[in-house]
């Protein structure tokens, strides 16, 4: 990877900013982009500040429904999070990548690649990175608490690298040169490797903690744990979302409703809430389920 290729923008928001503004400087105007939902706001709010049109791309166990791109009057650009879902973790297979690269060689259309999460280790063996194709993008956080809020980067397509040269400083966001500083040394001095490491190994005992205890859930909920990040969601029946949040208030576990997640199609959405489990103590993990567990049992 060429340094020059690599840009820091101010939140993820910025980066696809950057990205859909470039593409329609060069191609003749805004056009449609594909959203992978649920996914966290930014990418929205960026398309619509260029004027785009967005459609929602949906997800299954195997990651973003790349299929529905291929039509004549698709997208000009699919955003994805092959990585891992936010906030589901799902992981786009192997199968899938090689679909996205073929319509984007086969069409010309933009891929953007939205690493998102706290940490990179997942489990299953690794896959081949989207990155590498002519009009591949990746956007990402380190997303450590170490990192400065708001600092991320950018690998850009070489055919968009001049126009985005072009962009920069045309939004009012910005990182102080200070900052960017002793970021750049925590890198250099290896501590943000070594603290990434300790996170995911915290995060994946995290997870298999939630699976262990999830089982036993009475239905129709249902737990979803991915491969990757801190995040849980648990499916639930949408009259128990309120009273299982005002609980979970009361024990100081922050729950948000899966619902926010589904900015570009709100009809799609289902009942249920997320928790950022990688900033619980095991014991508010365990209480947590067993909230789940008394609401189901006895929804009165």
């Amino acid at each position: 990877m060429d340094p020059a290729d690599v840009a820091v923008t101010v939140g993820l928001r910025q980066a696809c900013w950057l990205l859909f503004e470039a593409i329609a400087v060069r191609d003749g105007g805004p056009a449609t982009v594909a959203v992978e939902q649920p996914a966290p706001a930014y990418p929205a709010v960026a398309a619509r500040q260029v004027g785009w049109r967005i459609e929602a791309l949906p997800v299954d166990d195997h990651g973003a429904l790349v299929g529905r791109l291929a039509r004549p009057t698709g997208p000009r650009c699919a955003l994805v999070f092959a990585e891992g879902n936010h906030p589901l973790g799902t992981v786009l297979s192997a199968a899938r990548r090689r679909e996205l690269l073929s319509w984007s060689d086969r069409t010309g259309g933009y891929v953007v690649d939205v690493c998102s999460e706290r940490d990179g280790i997942g489990t299953g063996l690794p896959l081949p990175a989207l990155y590498g194709g002519d009009r591949v993008a990746v956007v990402g956080v380190l997303g450590d608490a170490l990192v400065p809020h708001g600092l991320s980067y950018l690998v850009m397509p070489r055919v968009l690298g001049p126009v985005i040269a072009g962009l920069a400083g045309h939004d009012d966001a910005h990182v102080d040169s200070t900052t960017q500083a002793a970021f750049t040394r925590l890198l250099r001095d290896g501590t943000l490797a070594r603290r990434g490491a300790r996170v995911a190994r915290v995060y994946a005992r995290r997870r298999e903690e939630l699976r262990a205890v999830g089982c036993a859930l009475p239905r129709p909920a249902r737990l979803l744990v991915g491969s990757r990040g801190p995040f849980a969601t648990i499916r639930l029946p949408r009259q128990v979302v309120q009273p299982v949040t005002t609980q979970l208030a009361a024990l100081g576990v922050r729950a948000a409703p899966l619902a926010g997640l589904y900015q570009v199609d709100p009809e799609a959405a289902p009942a249920g809430l997320v928790l950022d489990v990688g900033q619980l103590a095991d014991k508010k993990v365990c209480r947590a389920v067993r909230t789940f567990e008394s609401v189901l049992t006895y929804p009165g």
